[in-house]
């Protein structure tokens, strides 16, 4: 894609979570900066709401340059505190954080009826945006209240910078509902900005869909009416006058397009899809060289699982995987386990041999107590075994060398040596019959699994864990790093070991975990409700793919998860040279959401709102 030509000076982008770790909006702006930086350079300024806990861990504090240090000081005697400095986990973009509890709860005299009262400054913003839009906030408690008074504070900070002259053509770009308040404000009292409005999912559609219900395939005639039964009338108005008022209105996907043309009423005028920062990838070929190492490394962990219990085989294994927030329904969770179940069952009518090992992991955190003492007790002693083999190796080398070059006896005790094969034996032995006659644990950590919905699911789906189930499960609910005690992996290399990610989502407004899975050479499976699925089949019409797009519209759970499973029958049956083939395919599909490519759409966004 040729690069499109910037016709902008400066760009302000607000966002709650710029600088502040809440959800995935966060990842978005982190891995455009590079991008966003190499287009506007210091003139790319993000504006996000200041946490003392989030300032710790990803904000570097400056001097302020001197056009805002003024309007900083006049900032200040309204109760607004502005920190200046850098986002050093974001390719160090400028990044202001404003603290505004004081600016929100600042006693304010108003004329009223003849007589002068005091209010919270916060009510008075309210009062404003009733008066200027017909936003209806009487009702709304801190949810709404904090970002209210914040992205009102980021209106004005953008405004006072502007009015100096000095910014030249400027867009003030504006996140969510949440930053609404700040672009209206502008609207009002500063005309000599663009506006640009991003809306990652409606309100009202997050709501719905936590509902089970969706925006694409219910009849609701008045969703002024639903907002208001489900309580949140004044966000989603807040966010409709947003769409409205901006001079360009964006999304990520063409799933949130239609949501917002529904809901709000008005059609987004560029789609603007989230990306990966390809740079912060390996290339192919080292990620197919270090692919190796972590399968290694996971048949390791399996085998140090499973293998006490019964003999388990871990050679052309096929291991799936879902993971992110634990929204049972929304993420297709339970169309995960579902599938899963009938997947088990029909390999059961089959011969071993005719089908490659199937493990399937589940990693969704959740509050958790700990690692179980019998999976941590399997874990040290395979590790002695593994131990005692490494501790051996150099003499097994050298005995190796020496044999072959003075035509000795190969033979294992020559090799190997009595002693070590003895200690092997026993250690061996020991290990294998530790737990013979039970049953694998379905989750690695202490949760409260009579009330689990995963649990009763797995449980359900006749997943058990038993030597003759072919699909073997683990439900792993801990955020996965090096430092966590049985895995001891990262996201990145946890992905790279795994065959096919699994994320058959009813709701998704974009879902970039499949374009990570491709990244890393491993298959993935989306649905047509999500944004990224969309793209896949908008961009890749004709292409074998190693990204699959599974069709959820009008189907019910049993009809999709039936599909599901035959997809992952398909992968399970497949030889090594065709997964790879298919391997690379992802990659290459995953490559075109790359922020070089697609930071051109908010370039044209950017321009349009000048224009």
């Amino acid at each position: 894609m040729e690069e499109v030509r910037n016709k902008v000076n400066t760009i302000f982008e607000i966002s709650f979570e710029a600088g502040h770790k809440v959800g995935g909006i966060f990842t978005v702006l982190k891995s455009k900066s590079k991008e966003m930086k190499r287009i506007y350079g210091n003139n790319y300024v993000a504006i996000g709401f200041y946490d003392s806990k989030s300032a710790l861990e990803h904000f570097e504090q400056e001097e302020a340059p001197s056009d805002y240090k003024k309007v900083f000081e006049e900032l200040k005697n309204e109760g607004i505190n502005a920190y200046y400095g850098r986002w050093v986990t974001a390719n160090n973009i400028r990044l202001i954080l404003l603290e505004t509890k004081e600016f929100r709860e600042k006693g304010i005299w108003f004329k009223k009826d003849n007589e002068m009262i005091i209010d919270r400054n916060v009510n008075l913003i309210k009062k404003r945006l009733w008066d200027d839009y017909g936003i209806d906030s009487l009702n709304t408690g801190m949810d709404y209240d904090e970002p209210l008074a914040w992205s009102y504070a980021a209106g004005k900070l953008v405004e006072k910078v502007c009015s100096q002259g000095r910014h030249g053509k400027a867009v003030a770009h504006f996140h969510e509902w949440l930053s609404g308040a700040g672009l209206l404000y502008l609207k009002k009292n500063y005309d000599k900005i663009g506006l640009v409005f991003t809306t990652h999912a409606t309100r009202l559609g997050r709501a719905l869909s936590s509902k089970r219900i969706n925006v694409s395939e219910a009849r609701i005639n008045n969703y002024l009416k639903e907002a208001s039964r489900l309580g949140i009338k004044a966000q989603h108005m807040l966010e409709k006058k947003c769409a409205e008022s901006a001079d360009a209105f964006t999304t990520v996907s063409d799933v949130v397009a239609e949501e917002a043309t529904s809901i709000l009423g008005v059609k987004p005028h560029i789609i603007m899809p989230n990306a990966l920062e390809f740079s912060d990838y390996l290339t192919m070929e080292k990620v197919i060289a270090k692919r190796r190492v972590m399968r290694l490394k996971m048949k390791k962990f399996l085998l140090a699982y499973f293998s006490s219990y019964y003999i388990i085989k871990t050679s052309d294994c096929v291991i799936f995987y879902t993971l992110g927030r634990y929204e049972f329904y929304n993420k297709g969770i339970n169309l995960y386990i579902d599938a899963l179940g009938k997947l088990n069952k029909k390999l059961k009518g089959m011969k071993e041999g005719e089908y490659n090992p199937v493990y399937a992991f589940i990693w969704i955190p959740q509050k958790n107590e700990g690692v179980k003492e019998e999976i941590e007790e399997n874990m040290l002693s395979f590790d002695r075994i593994d131990e005692l083999i490494n501790e051996e190796m150099g003499k097994i080398k050298e005995n190796l060398l020496i044999n072959s070059l003075e035509e000795k006896e190969m033979s294992l005790k020559f090799i190997f040596g009595e002693e070590f094969m003895n200690e092997l034996r026993l250690a061996s032995k020991s290990f294998l019959n530790m737990r013979k006659g039970e049953v694998p644990s379905l989750c690695a950590f202490k949760i409260n699994e009579k009330n689990d919905m995963i649990m009763k699911s797995l449980k359900k789906n006749g997943l058990m864990n038993k030597a003759n189930d072919p699909v073997k499960v683990i439900f792993y609910p801990e955020y996965l790093n090096p430092k966590d005690p049985i895995l001891s992996m990262d996201v990145n290399d946890a992905v790279m070991s795994c065959t096919m990610g699994v994320f058959p989502s009813r709701y998704e407004p974009w879902g970039l975990t499949i374009m990570e899975a491709g990244a890393l050479l491993a298959l993935g499976v989306t649905t047509n409700s999500s944004g990224a699925g969309s793209f896949i089949q908008k961009t890749f019409k004709e292409v074998k793919k190693g990204l699959i797009v599974l069709n959820v519209k009008q189907k019910n759970d049993d009809q999709i998860s039936n599909d599901l499973s035959e997809i992952m029958k398909g992968i399970v049956l497949m030889d090594k040279d065709s997964l790879l083939e298919l391997s690379i395919n992802a990659r290459n599909i995953a490559e075109q959401l790359d922020w070089r490519i697609q930071i051109n759409n908010y370039v044209k966004a950017y321009n349009m709102a000048v224009k």
